[in-house]
This record gives C-alpha cells, sequence and structure tokens, in this order.
C-alpha cells in the first residue's frame, strides 16, 4: 500500500464527506447496529415468552389442583353405601358427576 493508496484514500473520504455518501466504515458501524437491535429484540422476545409459558403451566397447574380438590371433595360426599361405615349417599346421581 503506497503513496496512491493513501490519495486514494483522503480523496474518496474528502469526496464522501461532500457528498454525505456514507463510507464503509459507516455502513459497516450501521449493519452492526442493526445486527444489534435485532439480537436484543430476539432476545427479549425469547425471553417473554418463556414467561409466558411459565405464567401458562401455573396456571395449568392451579387449574389441575382445583380440580383434583373438586372431585376429591365430591368423593367424600358421594360415597357409596357402606363404605368405610357410610350410609346412604346423599345424592343418587353419584356417577353421572364423576362421570362413572
Amino acid at each position: 500500500m503506497g503513496f496512491f493508496h493513501d490519495v486514494w484514500d483522503k480523496a474518496t473520504d474528502i469526496l464522501h464527506g461532500i457528498s454525505g455518501m456514507p463510507t464503509a466504515d459507516d455502513k459497516r458501524n450501521q449493519q452492526k447496529m442493526i445486527n444489534d437491535q435485532i439480537k436484543a429484540y430476539k432476545d427479549q422476545t425469547d425471553i417473554t415468552r418463556q414467561e409466558l409459558n411459565s405464567k401458562r403451566d401455573q396456571v395449568a397447574s392451579e387449574k389441575r389442583r382445583v380440580e383434583e380438590k373438586q372431585i376429591r371433595s365430591l368423593r367424600r360426599n358421594y360415597r357409596a353405601p357402606g363404605f368405610l361405615g357410610g350410609g346412604e349417599s346423599a345424592q343418587p346421581d353419584m356417577t353421572s358427576k364423576l362421570g362413572g
């Protein structure tokens, strides 16, 4: 890289300064900034998805827990006659409510 290369670099720098055209370094820096913004957006989107999935799992597990409690409660209230000393069931439609 000799004298002419240095002159060419100075001339293109002056031309870019006058015309307002971005230099190769400017283009590279802009592309790097764009890529960084895209990466940050993707990272934030992944974090948000993980949080949403976690909340969805929590809601589903809480719903299952409540349903299991309700089933246990129904089973306690509608025991078959003679089961552990229990008398007649409170209501005759036990099988339809428990799905059996």
